[in-house]
């Protein structure tokens, strides 16, 4: 439907390049003077039904002879539908526009993607009085200064794919899919984004600007982003949370503050650089050599800290193993009676300020040891003093000149460096008749006595007796994968 109408006169002093130049320009001012506006009208229907939807005017009854091309613009408004919930059907595989906008649009209409995609080639302007459906989203233009308003509707996936385009939010924007900046340039403007996962996977140049956006993540995985050539980047001042069991995988981005509010997550293809990062649940992994101000699994570290980190102040609330080399400010270790950290054999954990670790008790013994028996891994802190109870520990040296003190411990051996006081020896009686090794209301100091709230340990000699059972074929189960004394006796 472009027509271009191009006399040349006689030009004589121009070269070829320059003729070629003027006949480009031409054509573009052709191509965007053809540029047509499209009104929709007539209440429900297809987008393909041009000649009954389609019209050049709004609430027009003109209507034009094919649907909405790349150059065009497309308005929904107040003469666009004549009842309430009435729905525009996209029912081509794609469909496209230059503009589009909802502005003063009325009878809350639905726009029905049925998961077909929509190129959008200028801005997008969507209206609160409307609602979205499986409307998927590219912004294929090549130049800047786009913008998307969305007035909390809610797209389906969503790509950025013009060579040099440049789109930027006005208001929050909330996604059931993915997003999927491929080419340009794509500004969060601060805004809150709702969103499956954040994905940028190739060499071409583009750029994402996160500014101080609060971003909330719902898919697995929350971001990919594990190619950064020809990559600009800018989440320093964001807020990310990830709220599903997801990956988050990027190389050498830097972040301000990370929550992982599921149950668990894990830190892939590193390395990250983060202000803050904070898991409410248990991280599985935590790979890369990563720098980080703060660090909090509130759970457990599952697999494994790997890739030499950096890490100012860093809180484990559960089980972890670090199997690299990483230097720490402060390390606390603060899991409950019965957890286990387990260092890496031939690694040193360097802690340039403080360290803690949570006690056991008599019921639960904490694990300090070396991934590997008969390895030592080693904790270097050049001062202060690091003091744990109930510990049973095994091929861990310390140095560095602080003063590490283990009492109540079980020394497993080939320990250095600790000042270890050893755990008393007991005689334990078990009493109550049926029930579990680690249960401690079943052990007493005397036979036939009170419960001593302690189960038995390595240093412990116990005693089945006359006293132990009150009826026949009463059952002492063995609940824990391991358990210990000194001698048994059921005499």
């Amino acid at each position: 439907m472009y027509n271009l109408y191009i006399s040349f006169k006689k030009v004589t002093h121009l070269s070829a390049v320059k003729q070629s130049l003027l006949f480009v320009i031409l054509f573009v001012l052709s191509f965007v003077a053809n540029a047509t506006d499209y009104y929709w009208v007539g209440g429900a229907g297809n987008w393909s039904q041009f000649a009954t939807h389609w019209a050049t005017s709004s609430g027009g009854n003109v209507f034009q002879s094919q649907i909405p091309q790349s150059a065009d613009n497309v308005f929904f408004d107040a003469n666009s539908f004549t009842s309430a919930s009435q729905t525009v059907t996209v029912d081509l595989g794609t469909v496209s526009c230059n503009n589009m906008d909802w502005t003063g649009v009325t009878h809350a209409p639905t726009i029905n993607g049925n998961s077909n995609t929509l190129n959008v080639y200028g801005s997008l302007t969507l209206a609160s009085g409307m609602t979205t459906s499986g409307l998927n989203v590219t912004f294929a233009s090549t130049s800047t200064g786009k913008t998307i308003t969305t007035a909390a509707q809610s797209l389906g996936e969503v790509n950025f794919s013009g060579i040099g385009g440049g789109w930027t939010l006005q208001d929050s924007l909330t996604t059931s899919g993915v997003v999927h900046v491929n080419n340009g340039s794509f500004n969060t403007n601060n805004q809150t984004c709702n969103i499956g996962d954040l994905e940028s996977n190739n060499s071409n140049i583009r750029s994402i600007t996160l500014g101080s956006s609060i971003i909330n993540f719902s898919s697995n995985p929350a971001i990919e982003i594990t190619e950064t050539t020809n990559l600009t980047f800018s989440g320093a001042s964001s807020i990310i949370n990830v709220n599903s069991n997801a990956n988050f995988s990027t190389v050498g981005l830097a972040f301000n503050i990370i929550h992982f509010t599921s149950t668990n997550g894990n830190f892939n293809y590193g390395p990250y650089i983060a202000n803050t990062v904070t898991f409410a649940g248990d991280c599985d992994y935590f790979r890369g050599a990563n720098t980080i101000g703060t660090l909090s699994i509130a759970g457990q570290l599952l697999e494994s800290m790997t890739g030499s980190s950096n890490i100012t102040n860093a809180t484990f609330g559960g089980n972890a193993t670090f199997n690299t080399s990483n230097t720490f400010g402060t390390l606390h270790l603060t899991g409950a009676a019965g957890s286990t950290y387990t260092f890496g054999a031939g690694t040193t954990q360097t802690i340039n300020t403080a360290m803690s670790v949570s006690s056991g008790n008599c019921s639960s013994l904490i694990n300090i040891n070396s991934g590997t028996p008969g390895t030592q891994a080693t904790i270097s802190l050049a001062s202060g003093t690091v003091t744990a109870a109930y510990v049973n520990l095994k091929d861990m040296a310390v140095t560095g000149g602080a003063s590490f003190t283990a009492n109540n411990t079980i020394n497993l051996g080939n320990n250095t460096g600790w000042t270890i006081n050893g755990i008393a020896s007991r005689n334990l009686y078990w009493v109550g008749g049926t029930g579990n090794w680690s249960d401690g209301s079943h052990w007493s100091l005397a036979s036939g006595g009170i419960s001593s709230g302690c189960p038995a340990n390595a240093a412990d000699n116990v005693f089945f007796d006359a006293n132990s059972f009150t009826s026949a074929s009463q059952t002492v189960t063995v609940d824990l994968g391991t358990v210990s004394c000194n001698n048994m006796d059921w005499t």
